[in-house]
């Protein structure tokens, strides 16, 4: 089995494997585009909601997350790479971006070109300084998320 495209600047796999993510979350878009989450009242529908969020939509997710700083990857390490390629590579991404943004609220392609272009600056950093700048964003979330947790928490307990 062969993996090489034409001349062989593609990876057939990537390519596939990228077709499926976009298949996926063009199929779990398409439970927004005519039920809005409030019209799923029932448990039933509410159950299912969840299931398909936890289920699909995060794995299409991480799948297309993780092709695109793969396609990053390879990028870098190609021989014509150069930084201003990569810059209207992300402009146009951009760009696709905004005009999808007017049609679909839900759009992540602006924020895959502003992250692209964090990654252009960060990317030569020494492995330690990603390794923790990696740890840092992945806590940030959960931390910056328990001082509201806690103060949520306390002013629903009950009056002593």
């Amino acid at each position: 089995m062969t993996t090489e495209v034409g001349d062989g600047n593609r990876i057939a796999f990537l390519d596939v494997l990228r077709g499926v993510a976009l298949f996926g979350i063009l199929l779990v878009n398409v439970f927004s585009f005519g039920a809005d989450y409030p019209a799923w009242s029932g448990v039933a529908d509410q159950l299912m909601w969840q299931v398909k969020h936890v289920v699909f939509e995060t794995k299409f997710w991480m799948l297309y997350s993780l092709l695109f700083g793969m396609g990053f990857l390879l990028q870098t390490q190609s021989p014509g790479y150069t930084m201003a390629r990569s810059l209207r590579r992300l402009s146009v991404l951009m760009l696709f971006g905004c005009l999808h943004g007017l049609l679909f609220e839900g759009d992540i392609l602006m924020l895959y070109a502003e992250l692209g272009v964090l990654l252009l600056l960060l990317h030569r950093l020494p492995t330690k300084w990603l390794l923790s700048l990696g740890l840092l964003l992945m806590l940030s979330f959960p931390l910056g998320h328990l001082p509201l947790h806690w103060l949520v928490l306390s002013a629903h307990r009950p009056a002593s």
